[in-house]
């Protein structure tokens, strides 16, 4: 039972991180791929997000019996194990979802955009631009490419350590049941965790 907690709250960990590369910008919600490219190689995940819902669900080949689902309306963060039929319940601090669905919008610690040129990516027209940030005595710089048709999603973002590309990206509003934790699934407690 440890060994599958310290899993699950590993698995959580990745999952999390990767969720701060999401996008929202349409009306309807949408599906992608997820490929993100490091010096260690690449990673994989599958994403549903619902703006009826204000969720998103995210699964990854690596751990195909983990699903993570974000539900911004209830502030609450599920990590479900399908393989066990079980799940941990994470309430959502101030603060920590802040970033979990973002956005091409700009941040507020975004002090320079810089429209470079448009070109194809994953068939779609995106602009791409250079990011400056400065967050205390930090600046940093990525890039961003974001599509022609909705300035606010980004099908693809570059750092000096990775690149994500959203694949296979389908805009249409995903059934609500998704976002649920399945029938019959026990809840797992663990109190360090809300």
């Amino acid at each position: 039972m440890k060994n599958l907690r310290t899993r699950m709250l590993l698995v959580l960990c990745l999952c999390l991180a990767l969720l701060t590369v999401t996008a929202v910008a349409f009306a309807a919600g949408y599906s992608a791929d997820i490929v993100t490219t490091d010096k260690k190689g690449s990673t994989q995940s599958k994403i549903w997000v619902s703006y009826s819902l204000w969720a998103q669900r995210m699964e990854s080949p690596a751990h195909p019996s983990m699903i993570i689902i974000v539900r911004m309306d209830k502030k609450l963060i599920w990590n479900i194990d399908t393989k066990e039929k079980m799940y941990m319940e994470m309430a959502m601090r101030p603060g920590m979802g802040a970033n979990t669905i973002a956005s091409g919008e700009k941040s507020p610690s975004e002090v320079e955009r810089t429209y470079l040129l448009t070109e194809m990516v994953e068939g779609h027209m995106a602009d791409k631009y250079r990011i400056t940030h400065v967050m205390g005595n930090d600046r940093n710089t990525h890039f961003i490419w974001l599509l022609k048709d909705n300035n606010l999603f980004p099908i693809k973002t570059e750092s000096k350590d990775a690149v994500t590309v959203f694949k296979n990206l389908v805009f249409e509003e995903p059934a609500a049941a998704m976002f649920e934790v399945p029938a019959g699934y026990q809840k797992m407690n663990m109190p360090f965790m809300n």
